[in-house]
């Protein structure tokens, strides 16, 4: 992973994957004061400095080979809709979790499956993992 940029996922239903950029500070912090995301991660991100840092440390974990995340989009990027990630990862035994949240106003609409479908289709074809597990809380 290190040694590649962290690429762009195309998805079915008009998502893209994109990695995170610090235009995307004031999206996650509205996104993380959402209550049924806040639920389900012990830090929160208040300040635009935290929310930067949080940004940069999805990079950092790409060049660690760790972990890849990515922004989830409209394709034409106007629309911000949730977050998945690549968590765990472990290339020497080809596995990695993945994880996901979704805005309110997105869910139900297959934007999940579909960012799923394409981080699975990219992690086993482009990266070469034999395994995913999904970490999902209800």
């Amino acid at each position: 992973m290190s040694d590649r940029a962290q690429p762009v996922l195309e998805a079915q239903g008009s998502v893209t994957l994109r990695p995170w950029a610090p235009t995307d500070a004031a999206t996650v912090m509205e996104a993380f004061r959402e209550p049924s995301i806040q639920q389900w991660h012990m830090r929160r991100l208040d300040t635009r400095d935290e929310t930067l840092a949080w940004i940069e440390a999805w990079h950092d974990r790409w060049r660690a080979e760790s972990d890849a995340s990515w922004a989830i989009t409209t394709t034409d990027g106007a629309t911000f809709l949730g977050y998945i990630a690549l968590r765990s990862v472990d290339l020497e035994f080809g596995y990695a979790e993945v994880t996901y949240w979704i805005l309110p106003a997105f869910r139900g609409r297959g934007v999940a499956t579909h960012a799923c479908l394409a981080v699975a289709d990219w992690a086993f074809a482009g990266l070469g993992l034999h395994r995913l597990e999904v970490r999902h809380s209800t």
